[in-house]
């Protein structure tokens, strides 16, 4: 990248004018700027070092601080790239801001020395009695400040704008420290599968609750009237839309993640000093009203996220890692690596992970007789209720009220008010009760990648040695920690096999996206499960041994505890397209049993067996099984035992899967 102001000079006296040029320049601007010459001058200058439209003292410091700026070489200091959103691009640099107002520059965008330049001259603007006019110290005050303590401004030959709107937002915030904040996985929304991420800012004033901070949230400006779930995900995935950092009241995160989502929320206080936090929030004023281009598996919510932190302190560089896709988890397991950045871990359960929490701590007693009030809807207790300690009463009410809360009916919510109410004429205070979490910190989980090697052995084809890697991120086997229990979340999974005696390797299954959701029926929820598997399977009922067949397979049913683990039956549809399929497939419909068990938080089973019966006459119904064991000795290793059968045709394969 050139230097401000570059000229090139030939002849013997090269590097004696490189070395003096800029000295003699600025002593003589100042020796005549008091005489009017200086105007004149200044025009005259290599790469137009400063504006025309400034003359006398004036444009001399504007004059020296460009040389300065440019004998520095700021445009290539890390701080000034990640002020700007700088990255390395094919010929040279490109920001990620997509927004032309970012940039003070034409090409701002593609030229940190033309911005930086132009920045410079933008604050010698004059202040405007235009209300709506936002001085440039004032709308870029994180540049302003950070050019201003590298390169000493005189700040008498500079307008000095009162940036009232900047200053009333920043005390309404009144940054004191910040949380990182992840909302868990979310399997119900697809923006959400892999969990989230946003910041919050936590005032300076002592005991002030964290509700009422203030939330950092970055994401796609979605209609979500207008906008079909096919031009959701194409957009989402191309860049379609705008992308956007918001401001909110912490308890509006609250309310959508942890009560209406049924998400717990980790929050992990970041050890970021005042200057640093100063940094921050001017930034993010900078970033008010700009967009990015929103990718769904890149430049999403966290991606954009770790820059804000990258302003508080540039020399973490968090982004650089990622340069094909950015997962929450992942970001979240790098910002708790970065040596005492992290200082405290909080747990914050949802709605439903509290009343979960509120049922085991009660005893049998309390129990029963809450399931006989939920399932009878009367509040008119027996003998029984008579009986009870006053402080069992109370927790029973408790619960009570929380449940209604969660199932939001108008009879419910009667319900609610009764048990409210008699809980209020108890006048009891219980002791403030310590639940353990519901679910596990999310850095405890394996790594989202994963990458395989099997050996095996089919009764079709014979040996065979073969090889996986999965994008993302986790599977019913899988180790449990740091996951949602009984789910599976697959993405882009790709096996491949070499069979003994055949040198060439096949693709025997290519799964595009497989989400799996099982929950357990008990007295407080319905225990529906579901799946949905999109993938690409190597056809083995043809003659073809490369033909792939495209399979389409949603299901949903129910799911019921038995023996510690979960059983559950599915009602499923499928639809195939393969070597032998006629020209719109074979549709089929049939059922999924299975039963999933983890037997120590080392050692797991699954079990499967699914039926489904084509609609085309005379075609025989399909079967599959499978059974399947893993043993996860370490958090980022695990062994597997699969047996396989698909009519005739039974496999069987043992595999070491390496996660990073």
């Amino acid at each position: 990248m050139g230097k401000l102001g570059h000229i090139r000079i030939l002849g013997p006296y090269k590097l004696i004018f490189a070395f003096f040029w800029r000295k003699i320049i600025l002593w003589v601007l100042s020796s005549l700027s008091g005489f009017g010459f200086l105007s004149l001058l200044v025009i005259g200058m290599p790469g137009q070092l400063c504006s025309q439209e400034y003359s006398g003292p004036v444009a001399a410091h504007l004059a020296e601080l460009i040389a300065t700026a440019n004998d520095q070489d700021l445009q290539s200091t890390r701080q000034w790239q990640v002020l700007l959103h700088y990255k390395s691009a094919w010929f040279g640099w490109e920001s990620e801001v997509d927004d032309k107002a970012f940039f003070l520059a034409a090409s701002g965008k593609t030229d940190p020395e033309a911005e930086l330049r132009a920045t410079l001259t933008a604050f010698f603007k004059p202040v405007s009695s235009d209300p709506e006019f936002e001085h440039p110290q004032c709308r870029f005050i994180a540049r302003y400040s950070w050019l201003k303590s590298q390169l000493g401004f005189k700040l008498n030959l500079m307008p000095a704008p009162a940036c009232k709107k900047f200053h009333a937002w920043y005390q309404r915030i009144n940054p004191g420290s910040v949380t990182l904040i992840f909302p868990n996985y979310y399997i119900d929304a697809p923006a959400s599968i892999f969990g989230h991420t946003l910041l919050r800012i936590n005032s300076g004033k002592p005991k002030r609750p964290a509700l009422l901070n203030f939330a950092v949230n970055y994401a796609a400006l979605v209609d979500p009237v207008k906008t079909g779930f096919f031009e959701y995900g194409f957009k989402g995935v191309f860049g379609g839309f705008k992308g956007v950092f918001t401001i909110a009241p912490y308890y509006l995160s609250v309310l959508s993640y942890n009560d209406i989502e049924q998400r717990d929320i980790w929050e992990y206080d970041l050890n970021f000093n005042a200057e640093e936090i100063t940094r921050l929030v001017q930034h993010l004023w900078e970033l008010k009203k700009v967009y990015f281009d929103y990718y769904f598996f890149k430049e999403n919510c966290s991606y954009h996220l770790l820059s804000l932190l990258e302003a508080a302190r540039p020399g973490l560089r968090l982004q650089d890692r990622y340069t094909l896709w950015t997962l929450p988890a992942e970001t979240l397991s790098q910002i708790i690596k970065q040596p005492g950045l992290v200082v405290r871990r909080t747990y914050r359960p949802s709605r439903w992970s509290f009343f979960q929490q509120q049922l085991a701590a009660l005893n049998n007693q309390e129990r029963q007789l809450a399931m006989t009030i939920i399932q009878t809807g009367n509040l008119s207790f027996t003998k029984a209720w008579d009986n009870l300690p006053i402080e069992s009463r109370s927790r029973v009410l408790d619960l009570l009220a929380e449940y209604y809360t969660l199932h939001p009916t108008e009879e419910a919510d009667t319900l609610r008010e009764q048990a409210l109410a008699q809980r209020a004429a108890l006048q009891t205070v219980l002791p403030q009760a310590t639940y353990p979490p519901t679910s596990t910190p999310p850095e405890t989980g394996h790594a989202p990648t994963m990458a395989s090697f099997s050996a095996g052995q089919t009764t079709d084809r014979g040996r065979f040695k073969g090889m996986s890697l999965r994008l993302s991120l986790h599977d019913l086997l899988d180790r449990e920690q740091g996951f949602i229990p009984r789910n599976q979340i697959e993405f882009l999974q790709t096996r491949l096999r070499w069979y003994e005696g055949n040198k060439d390797i096949q693709l025997h299954n290519l799964t595009l996206v497989k989400v799996v959701s099982l929950n357990a029926r008990n007295d407080f929820q319905s225990g529906f499960s579901w799946k949905l598997d999109i993938s690409l399977r190597q056809d083995r009922q043809s003659d073809c041994e490369d033909c792939l067949q495209f399979i389409f397979n949603p299901a949903g049913g129910v799911g019921v505890s038995l023996w510690g683990g979960v059983f559950y039956a599915l009602g499923e549809f499928r639809y195939s397209y393969g070597a032998e399929s006629g020209s719109l497939g074979h549709p089929a419909v049939g059922i999924d049993l299975g039963y999933l068990l983890q037997v120590t938080d080392s050692w797991k089973i699954h079990l499967e067996s699914a039926s489904t019966y084509p609609a085309s006459a005379g075609a025989l119904p399909d079967l599959r099984q499978q059974l399947g064991a893993a043993y996860h000795p370490f958090r980022n290793h695990s062994l597997r035992l699969d047996w396989r059968r698909e009519n005739d045709i039974i496999e069987h394969e043992a595999g070491y899967r390496f996660y990073f």
